[in-house]
């Protein structure tokens, strides 16, 4: 049984993780998952969300007796990282999913920068001090493959994402982020982050064990089945006990 800690991506929030967890918790693992600062029902305010912030929030519910295996979902993969970069000691396992991979010294935006233009980036706008996502692209963005129930819960709860978090750099030091085990869930029909950019970051990353789902950018709505399954993949590399 592992202790998993599940982080949602930008704009999202725990909810997004529902049919995912009972999943993964009749596989015998402990799962929780949480909300960002300013995502999901936080409520803080979008110009005091901070790159800091959304890490020690995920530091503070890494933390106990066990280490936590820490799976992040999209912008998460460098919250994650920085998490392992300063508290190695919490972390059991990173699981990138369909994420972004800290590379030094180079913020979100500075990796996003680099990726293939997408229906995410095409729909992507600031307005009011935070990014927004048109409307008319969230579907094709995030729930192409999903059912009417994935997107009407979605539309619904879906926030605008503060975009400080976006300029942070996560550390990647041998000492922090590498000596701690990785595995990569990469999505082959996203069209948020192209998977050819996701096969990239992993390789740049050293990530030996790569597993790939036949989906879109959320497969915790589309092929949740799927996922647990390919999780388990991941924790059967590196989690023994």
């Amino acid at each position: 049984m592992a202790r998993l800690l599940l982080v949602h991506g930008a704009f999202h929030g725990a909810w997004c993780w529902h049919r995912l967890q009972p999943l993964l918790a009749a596989r015998g693992h402990s799962v929780a998952a949480l909300d960002l600062p300013g995502n999901g029902i936080d409520r803080t305010p979008v110009a005091e969300v901070t790159f800091a912030a959304c890490v020690e929030r995920i530091a503070d519910a890494a933390a106990g007796e066990v280490p936590t295996v820490l799976i992040g979902h999209s912008m998460a993969g460098q919250l994650i990282g920085e998490v392992a970069e300063r508290w190695p000691e919490r972390v059991r396992q990173l699981i990138f999913l369909a994420a972004f991979v800290p590379e030094a010294g180079r913020s979100l935006s500075d990796l996003a920068a680099d990726t293939e233009p997408t229906d995410f980036s095409r729909g992507l706008t600031f307005r009011d001090g935070a990014l927004q996502l048109a409307p008319d692209a969230v579907v094709p963005a995030f729930l192409a493959d999903c059912d009417e129930s994935a997107r009407a819960l979605a539309l619904s709860c879906l926030v605008p994402q503060a975009p400080q978090p976006l300029s942070g750099s996560a550390g990647v030091s041998a000492a922090g982020f590498g000596r701690v085990p990785k595995a990569y869930v990469a999505c082959q029909q996203d069209r948020c982050i192209a998977v050819t950019d996701q096969r990239r970051m992993a390789a740049a990353a050293d990530i030996e064990f790569v597993a790939e789902l036949p989906c879109g950018h959320s497969p915790f709505f589309a092929i949740p089945e799927a996922l647990a399954e390919a999780i388990d993949a991941c924790l059967g590399r590196f989690y023994t006990d």
